[in-house]
Parts: C-alpha cells; structure tokens; sequence
C-alpha cells in the first residue's frame, strides 16, 4: 500500500515565464526610477501583477491538466491585460 500520493509536475507556462520577465523589470524600474521617480511606483505595480500572475497560473495547472490550453487562456489574459493597459 502506497501512502505518498503522486503529485503532478509544476511545467513553466506562458505565465510563469512572463510572471518571470515582469520581474526583472520590475526589478530595473526601482533601481532607476527615471528623473521624476515614477519607475518606483510602476515597480511596485509590477510586482503585485506578477504575484496575480503567478496565483492565477497556480490555480490553473492545479485544476486544468491540458497544458495547451492552460498556455492558451493565460495567453488571452496577459493580452487582455497589455490592451486594456493602453487604452488607459
């Protein structure tokens, strides 16, 4: 009898890897904030993006198992999100 249930591999998706990118600039934009300092307070912005990012893509691969369509919804997502970014 087995008592170690077998868990499922954590794969780098789309959100993974740009929760990852998000980061980095993130990152860059608080070391240089820019000449009126508001790299800071994009940075923070970033940083609570990439942590929904990653919260949600957790969520995903804990109850999706097709990895295509895991890639496919958090595609349509960061895009919805980059559009909607810049009508504002």
């Amino acid at each position: 009898m087995k008592l170690v249930e077998k868990q499922d591999k954590y794969r780098p998706t789309i959100g993974n890897i740009s929760a990852a990118i998000i980061v980095c600039v993130a990152i860059y934009s608080m070391i240089n904030p820019g000449p009126e300092g508001w790299g800071f307070l994009a940075g923070i912005y970033l940083i609570f993006l990439c942590i929904i990012i990653m919260l949600v893509d957790l969520v995903f691969q804990r109850f999706i198992k097709n990895y295509w369509i895991i890639s496919l919804i958090e595609l349509m997502l960061l895009t919805g999100i980059f559009v909607l970014s810049r009508l504002t």
